[in-house]
């Protein structure tokens, strides 16, 4: 389970504006969710929610779900660059989690929490998806965090980049 934000929309933006950079962005993510065969269950204005292994059987769905967030994170590099010259300093947070999801429950609840709590820019994964992807991404404990709904402290990774990639 997947979820992306868009960081740093501003409320005093023109509606035009707004559309257009939200059509750009979720044009560009929509495109890499088909691109590794995720299943997108929804964006919302400037969020999305995406599954691996869901409805389509996919090999290591962990990794397909960090290698299409590196890939959305360099794409939006490139989107970032011109929404700049447009006064928009954007950016995104993801959280991603492994499981049995379903549309309400651990997981999706977990995914939804990394994801508030990751800082732009940040890719926040589960101990369960570290565990799975370690071989092939760097990445850096956070530690343990403390999110509404669940009974004690979730250990926390910030996967920074493919192994290799640098």
């Amino acid at each position: 389970m997947v979820f992306i934000d868009l960081r740093g929309f501003t409320e005093t933006a023109e509606p035009e504006d707004v559309v257009q950079v939200l059509r750009e962005y979720h044009t560009e993510m929509g495109r890499l969710v088909v691109a590794h065969a995720g299943a997108l269950e929804r964006f919302t204005r400037h969020g999305g929610m995406i599954f691996f292994d869901d409805r389509v059987s996919v090999p290591n769905p962990p990794e397909r779900a960090l290698s299409m967030v590196f890939d959305m994170r360099d794409h939006l590099g490139q989107l970032t660059s011109k929404w700049r010259k447009r006064n928009y300093d954007l950016d995104f947070a993801v959280g991603i989690a492994h499981g049995y999801p379903t549309v309400i429950g651990t997981v999706t609840n977990l995914a939804a929490r990394l994801c508030e709590e990751a800082k732009p820019g940040q890719i926040l994964v589960s101990r369960r998806v570290f565990a799975a992807v370690e071989h092939v991404v760097e990445a850096e404990p956070i530690g343990d965090l403390t999110f509404k709904g669940f009974l004690g402290p979730v250990p926390v990774f910030n996967a920074r980049s493919r192994k290799g990639d640098r």
